[in-house]
């Protein structure tokens, strides 16, 4: 495709030029707009949402960052809209590794445009695909799930979250080159589907409306070396719930695992004991919504989880009256999706949600 108006060539959406401008256009936009955000982000940094996107990962650490870390976020906000308002103008990111970074706005407002007018997003259907045998029940054959196209509902009073947290995936484009670029295949290739988005299987269609998934060590690479994160520990259940192709370590990244419920706790007391530290999870089902107070085990599909953080972490007996179950529960406070959730879950199902656990301090 040839824009007339910018004289450039572009492979799809909109040409990047002409959606930085109408992003520009839009009320959203304004310096009045983002400055409000910013305000009521930096006094209730659990309203942080990553909206319609699969930015878990990088919102997550936007929310550490203006839990733990304002004067890191200010930073972020400065430079990912310096081409907005005018005295943020010069304002660069300047990573742990000591890279002074100029955020990219037209590479952002693509993404967003194109995911507010036509994006798509994958969404798993149960009892859609073809007819199988289930082999563990005696009754009817079952249908299998399948991922079918969604519309993506993007609501713009998230925008700025939008933006800043895909900004860290932009800095982690700039700084890790090759560990991007594999991300970016590995992700999108996980749903490469023929029938997702009007691409019918084009395995780069979920990242070009702005989303963009992270595996474990990738988005512990962000932490430690892009927004500056220490003492970043991961832990990761053994055996794992989902078998993947994992990324490559990162260096000064302690590596520790887990089997049961007490030995994460244990890493819980340990991790959470420094002042200004943080866990991120990732987990498989959605645990907020299950609320699992019975034994429900999580339904693994993909190799690629969601992000989560969990700022409390406390092993407690219950009544018979709450849980039949007879086990120990697990107290939870998690941050996903714009709200802190209270979630309590049977200790007999909580290592089938959970997988890996990022623990560090800012």
């Amino acid at each position: 495709m040839f824009c007339l108006r910018h004289m450039m060539f572009y492979k799809y959406g909109a040409c990047p030029k002409c959606a930085t401008t109408l992003v520009k256009k839009e009320t959203y936009a304004s310096r009045t707009d983002l400055i409000c955000r910013w305000a009521r982000l930096t006094g209730h940094p659990e309203l942080l949402n990553q909206d319609a996107f699969g930015i878990c990962g990088m919102a997550s650490v936007v929310y550490l960052l203006l839990k733990l870390d304002q004067r890191r976020f200010d930073d972020l906000f400065f430079a990912t809209f310096a081409d907005v308002i005018e005295s943020f103008k010069r304002a660069r990111f300047l990573t742990a590794g000591k890279q002074l970074i100029k955020i990219d706005f037209v590479y952002l407002s693509r993404q967003y445009w194109n995911a507010s007018t036509d994006g798509f997003m994958p969404r798993i259907v149960q009892g859609q695909g073809p007819r199988v045998k289930d082999t563990s029940r005696d009754d009817e054959s079952q249908g299998l799930a399948v991922m079918v196209p969604k519309k993506m509902e993007v609501h713009h009073e998230f925008f700025v979250d939008f933006y800043v947290s895909r900004a860290l995936g932009y800095l982690f484009k700039k700084t890790a080159e090759d560990r991007y670029g594999s991300e970016k295949v590995q992700f999108n290739t996980v749903f490469d589907k023929p029938g997702l988005g009007y691409a019918g299987g084009d395995y780069r269609i979920f990242t070009r409306y702005g989303s963009f998934g992270l595996r474990t060590n990738n988005l512990a690479y962000i932490l430690k070396d892009v927004v500056g994160a220490t003492g970043v520990s991961i832990a990761s259940k053994k055996p794992p719930s989902v078998v993947s192709v994992g990324a490559e370590r990162v260096g000064g990244v302690l590596y520790e695992e887990f089997s049961d419920v007490d030995e994460l706790g244990r890493l819980f007391v340990v991790g959470l004991s420094v002042p200004r530290s943080f866990a991120i999870a990732g987990v498989y089902g959605d645990i907020v919504k299950d609320r699992v107070t019975s034994p429900r085990l999580a339904d693994a599909k993909l190799p690629y989880n969601h992000w989560i953080v969990i700022n409390d972490f406390k092993i407690v007996e219950v009544s018979p009256f709450v849980c039949t179950c007879g086990k120990r529960h697990v107290k939870l406070g998690i941050w996903t999706w714009g709200k802190i959730h209270p979630v309590t879950v049977c200790e007999g199902v909580l290592l089938s949600y959970i997988q890996d656990v990022i623990f560090g301090h800012f």
